[in-house]
C-alpha cells in the first residue's frame, strides 16, 4: 500500500535533519576555536616558524588556479615575495633592516637581512621565494632545497656582463661536473703567507734540543695541531694564529741589557728588565716601548751606569794629554741600550727575521726595517661553508696530509676536490656517503660577498 504523500514528505524531512543537525555542533566548534574554514583545505602542516600565522597573512591574493597551471602567475609570485621581505627583510633591494612588523598583537617579528644572490645575477633569471622555498611540507620544507633548484641557473649561468666568478656549467658534486677548488685552477699553487714557519719541526720535536720551554712544549706535543689552530667562536673556519696566544711562549722576544755595577738593587732591577720580552708590533712601536722602559729604569735607579764610560770620541787639545773617558750619563745609558737593543732585535738571526720577511734585502743603518704583510689568507674557500665542527672525530691529517712533512710556509696544506669526493660523493658502491648536494657547501643567500683580503 502506497504511502501518501505527506507521508513520505515528512520521512525526507526527518532523514534531511539526522543528516544537518551534526553540522550545527560542527560550526559552532569551529567558530569557538577561531579555526578559518580555509584550514580545511591545506595540502599539509607548516613549518613551525609558520605556524602561528593565519592563511591570508601569507596569501594575500585570492587563488588563481588557471594561471598556476598555464605558468602565467609570476606577478602573483612576486606579490608572495614581497609578504615574505616583510620578516625576511632585504629579500628584494638589499636595503637595510626595516622595522619591526606588527602582524597582529603580540607577535612582532624582527626582520632578518637576507642578501640577493649575486651582483651580476640577471633578475628575469632568478626565481622566486616559493620557487625554492615550499611551506606546507612539514618542518623541513622550506630548507629543503633540491639539486635541480640550483641546476636551473648554474647548469648554464648567464650574467648581466657575461662575465663569471664561477664556472659556467656545474650540475653536480663529483670529478666529472664540478671544477677544482679555486686555488688549485692555477698551475704551481703556492700559499701566499709571507712568514717562515716550518710544519715539520714543530708536529716532530723528539729531534730536537730545546731548553727552557718544556711545559708548551709538552703541549705541543699533545695537543699537535690544535695547539695553533682552533675553530672560531662557530665552529666553522679556524680562529686566526696569534703570535700572543700560540707562538710567544716559545718564541718569546727576548731582551738582554747590561748594566757594570755592584749594586745589588740595581743589578735586581736589570733582571727584572730582562725577564720581559718586547712587545710584538712594528719596528717603530717596539723601540718606543723599549725606550720609555729603559727610561723608567734609568729614573728609577740614578746610579745605573755610572760605572761605564762612554764611547764618545773626545776632543783633543794640542799641547796637553787627551781627556779620560768621561762617565756616561743616564740619558747617554738609555740611548747606547736602546741601540743595542735595536740590532739584538731587527738584525741579529734570532731576532724578528726569525719568521718575518724584509720589504728590502738591504737599508741604511739608521733605518728601521720595515717588514711585509703576513698574508695568511682568512679563508682559502671563500664561496663555500665548512663545519670542522661537524669533522671533529676525524684526525686532522685525514684532510690535511701533508702537514708533517711541509718544510715551507709555500706549501698548500688545505684539501683538494678528490679528498672531499672521498666521503661526500652521490655515486653508488662501498664506502661513505656523506652529503653532497649543493647546499652541504653552499648558501644561497650570502649577507656579503666573500673577500679574499688575508689576515
Amino acid at each position: 500500500m502506497a504511502q501518501p504523500p505527506a507521508s513520505r514528505l515528512v520521512h525526507w524531512l526527518s532523514f534531511l535533519a539526522i543528516l544537518v543537525l551534526p553540522i550545527v555542533p560542527i560550526g559552532y566548534l569551529l567558530a569557538r576555536h577561531s579555526l578559518e574554514v580555509e584550514g580545511l583545505f591545506l595540502p599539509g602542516s607548516l613549518a613551525a616558524a609558520h605556524q602561528g600565522f593565519t592563511c591570508k597573512e601569507c596569501h594575500v591574493e585570492p587563488w588563481r588556479g588557471w594561471h598556476k597551471v598555464s605558468g602565467g602567475d609570476r606577478q602573483s609570485a612576486a606579490i608572495m615575495d614581497g609578504v615574505c621581505a616583510q620578516c625576511h627583510g632585504g629579500l628584494l633591494d638589499g636595503s637595510v633592516s626595516p622595522s619591526p612588523v606588527d602582524l597582529r598583537p603580540g607577535l612582532i617579528v624582527r626582520p632578518e637581512i637576507v642578501a640577493p644572490h649575486h651582483p651580476r645575477q640577471i633578475p628575469a633569471d632568478v626565481g622566486n621565494c616559493t620557487d625554492c622555498h615550499q611551506d606546507h611540507q612539514g618542518e623541513k620544507g622550506l630548507l629543503q632545497v633540491t639539486d635541480e633548484s640550483c641546476r636551473r641557473c648554474h647548469s648554464n649561468l648567464r650574467t648581466v656582463d657575461g662575465r663569471h666568478t664561477f664556472y659556467p656549467q656545474l650540475t653536480a658534486f663529483d670529478a666529472d661536473h664540478h671544477p677544482p677548488f679555486g686555488w688549485w685552477r692555477k698551475d704551481g699553487v703556492q700559499d701566499p703567507g709571507a712568514l717562515r714557519f716550518n710544519h715539520q719541526i714543530h708536529l716532530d720535536l723528539d729531534g730536537h734540543r730545546l731548553h727552557g720551554i718544556d711545559e708548551p712544549r709538552s703541549r705541543l706535543k699533545r695537543q699537535a695541531c690544535g695547539f695553533c689552530h682552533q675553530p672560531d667562536s662557530r665552529g666553522r673556519g679556524m680562529a686566526p694564529v696569534r703570535y700572543d696566544q700560540h707562538c710567544a711562549q716559545c718564541h718569546p722576544l727576548t731582551v738582554q741589557i747590561a748594566a757594570e755595577t755592584q749594586d745589588g738593587r740595581v743589578q735586581h732591577a736589570v733582571q727584572a728588565f730582562c725577564q720581559e720580552p718586547a712587545p710584538h708590533g712594528t719596528p717603530a712601536m717596539v723601540l718606543a716601548v723599549l725606550r720609555e722602559r729603559l727610561r723608567l729604569l734609568a729614573e728609577q735607579n740614578p746610579t745605573i751606569g755610572s760605572n761605564e764610560e762612554t764611547t764618545e770620541p773626545t776632543r783633543r787639545i794640542p799641547g796637553r794629554q787627551p781627556m779620560p773617558p768621561a762617565p756616561r750619563t743616564p740619558s747617554g745609558w738609555v740611548d747606547h741600550q736602546a741601540a743595542v737593543l735595536g740590532r739584538l732585535l731587527f738584525d741579529a738571526p734570532g731576532g724578528c727575521r726569525y719568521c718575518h720577511l724584509e720589504k728590502q734585502a738591504a737599508r741604511p743603518a739608521a733605518s728601521l726595517p720595515e717588514y711585509k704583510r703576513t698574508h695568511l689568507p682568512a679563508s682559502w674557500f671563500p664561496f663555500a661553508k665548512f663545519s670542522h665542527a661537524r669533522h671533529g672525530l676525524m684526525p686532522c691529517s685525514d684532510c690535511h696530509d701533508k702537514a708533517r712533512t711541509s718544510t715551507r710556509t709555500s706549501d698548500v696544506l688545505m684539501p683538494s676536490l678528490p679528498k672531499c669526493l672521498e666521503c661526500h660523493r652521490n655515486q653508488p658502491g662501498p664506502g661513505i656517503h656523506a652529503r653532497a648536494d649543493c647546499l652541504e657547501c653552499h648558501q644561497y643567500h650570502a649577507p656579503d660577498l666573500p673577500s679574499h683580503q688575508p689576515h
